[in-house]
């Protein structure tokens, strides 16, 4: 652990001091044990105000109050809606490389009470082990997702191949299943015409 004394240059702020505070017996910025060997510490001073990754055009995307204020109720979405939609599809469904003649789908959840709104059934279930849809529950994740992604909806009498890229027993399925973020890969019922 590393004490340090208070910086010679560091002053007292009026303001800190009206409420016992102190400002300069904990002055900001990289201390001498923080630099790596070799590195001297006011090479590390001086690193510390420089950023790579920002550029003098670099500007934060904002939305101004008039925008934020214009939305209305039809252009609002739920909570499911919107975590179906917080990346785009692509993003997280690149990571998973999909069977050919299968399809993928990327379902998001704000807690693990929350249910994806896939209603398997439970005769295949029970006789070969297998999740085939059976239907989608309204309002769901699984519904944001169809509403979301016309042409790659999950539909009934699909059967869930792989989740987060894992197949098999179906332990397995169920443990990737109790996140709060999968990609499914699911094989069509029957093949469906391009919209």
């Amino acid at each position: 652990r590393c004490f340090f004394p208070p910086r010679p240059s560091a002053k007292v702020v009026p303001e800190f001091s009206a409420i016992g505070i102190d400002a300069g017996a904990c002055p900001a910025g990289p201390r001498p044990c923080d630099a790596p060997s070799g590195q001297s510490f006011a090479d590390l001073e001086e690193a510390a105000t420089e950023c790579p990754l920002e550029s003098s055009s670099s500007k934060p995307a904002t939305i101004s109050d008039k925008d934020s204020r214009s939305a209305t109720p039809e252009t609002r979405m739920s909570g499911s809606e919107a975590a179906a939609c917080d990346v785009g599809p692509q993003d997280a469904i690149a990571k998973y490389p999909v069977d050919e003649g299968n399809f993928a789908i990327e379902l998001r959840r704000g807690s693990p009470r929350e249910h994806w709104g896939l209603v398997w059934d439970s005769r295949v279930l029970e006789q070969r082990s297998e999740r085939v849809l059976e239907k989608v529950v309204a309002g769901s994740p699984a519904d944001a997702w169809n509403r979301a992604h016309p042409g790659s909806e999950v539909m009934p009498g699909d059967l869930l191949v792989k989740v987060n890229g894992r197949q098999g027993r179906m332990e397995t399925l169920s443990v990737e299943l109790s996140r709060s973020h999968v990609v499914c890969e699911f094989r069509r019922a029957e093949p469906r015409q391009p919209q």
